[in-house]
């Protein structure tokens, strides 16, 4: 799988790192795995900086389509930091963003150009 994620109990954090090519079937596989591991709340830095990218706008909103739907599941979401190099891929996390606020969904969203700050700005929101 070219997405990656560790679990940080202490820091209530989870890093998914992606790697290769990421579509919606692994962005979904990972979304039901987090799901499934037992971390309501945590916190997710998601960086994207080694991995090309291939979704469109379709595929985005079914991803916050999905995210929305386990929301009402009450599976409890924390604050979302999405690490980028590609200038597409800033354009499909704003649009993730704004998909996830106009549907309710009360989890920040934030994109960041470097691990550092995504780091910084997950933990003032901790």
């Amino acid at each position: 799988m070219p997405i990656h994620t560790e679990q940080h109990d202490a820091r209530r954090l989870l890093i998914a790192t992606a790697t290769d090519r990421v579509t919606l079937p692994e962005l979904l596989s990972m979304l039901a795995a987090q799901s499934s591991d037992a971390a309501p709340g945590y916190s997710l830095l998601f960086d994207t900086r080694e991995a090309t990218v291939s979704l469109d706008v379709t595929d985005v909103k079914r991803l916050a389509d999905e995210v929305v739907r386990r929301k009402h599941q009450q599976q409890e979401r924390g604050p979302i930091a999405i690490v980028v190099k590609a200038a597409h891929v800033i354009e499909l996390s704003r649009t993730y963003k704004m998909l996830c606020e106009i549907s309710g969904r009360d989890t920040a969203v934030q994109t960041f150009r470097s691990r550092s700050d995504a780091e910084t700005w997950l933990a003032g929101r901790a």
